[in-house]
């Protein structure tokens, strides 16, 4: 029974009683097209509604400069220095960082596969279902070698299970006070991989394999530079 008149309508409330941003409001959107197409491809609608999105505005991205990184990673101590050093040589996802394994770590090799991903409590695999490796640096091998093996999560509350996104957003967001910089999210810290990389005139499709991008395009607006 939804017609697109009351698709409309929906972007309406969206945009007005909940006043959510047009991006958030495209991501509901996308999922009600893959419930009406599929509702569709049994034979459960005469019609598929159209669905219109909302024009967004180019997304603005943020990063570290590797002073800035410096400085970050000067003002913070423990677990969370280790995140954050891993994190911004890595480029993992937050969600990779926290469900980060030790049978994910090749220490002859010097490398990490990751083969999962965890978003908001739910342990899954990866964004777009692909696998990846990625060199560690000797910062971040010596860090891991110095850490003790007590469970099998490497980044882990005292009880053993993954740490909660907002209780690390808060220790960054501490950290970044004392040192100085505007709160940033752990995001950016993959941002900022993106960009040292790109600085150092490292193949845009390396960057991509990194990353574990699907579209090359989001490589390019990740590194903020222009790259060969």
């Amino acid at each position: 029974e939804i017609k697109a008149e009351d698709i409309e309508r929906y972007k309406s409330y969206l945009l007005g009683e909940r006043k959510l941003k047009p991006k958030s409001i495209n991501n509901y959107l996308c999922v009600l097209s893959r419930c009406l197409k599929t509702a569709w491809e049994w034979d459960m609608l005469d019609e598929l509604p159209k669905i219109k999105l909302l024009k967004v505005p180019p997304q603005a991205y943020d990063f570290l400069t590797e002073s800035e990184t410096e400085k970050l990673l000067q003002c913070s101590n423990g677990i969370l220095y280790d995140m954050i050093l891993l994190a911004v040589r890595t480029g993992l996802r937050f969600g990779e960082l926290i469900a980060l394994r030790w049978d994910d770590i090749n220490i002859s090799e010097a490398t990490l596969t990751v083969h999962r991903n965890i978003v908001r409590g739910i342990e899954g695999s990866p964004k777009n279902n692909k696998s990846r490796t990625i060199p560690l640096t000797p910062s971040v091998l010596k860090m891991l070698l110095e850490k003790k093996l007590v469970y099998k999560y490497i980044f882990h509350d005292d009880y053993g299970n993954p740490l909660k996104y907002k209780f690390c957003r808060e220790m960054l967001h501490e950290a970044c006070l004392l040192a100085g910089l505007r709160s940033i999210s752990w995001h950016v810290l993959r941002h900022s991989f993106a960009t040292h990389l790109g600085i150092r005139n490292t193949s845009i499709l390396a960057i991509q394999e990194l990353l574990g991008h699907s579209d090359i395009k989001t490589t390019r607006r990740y590194t903020h530079v222009t790259l060969p």
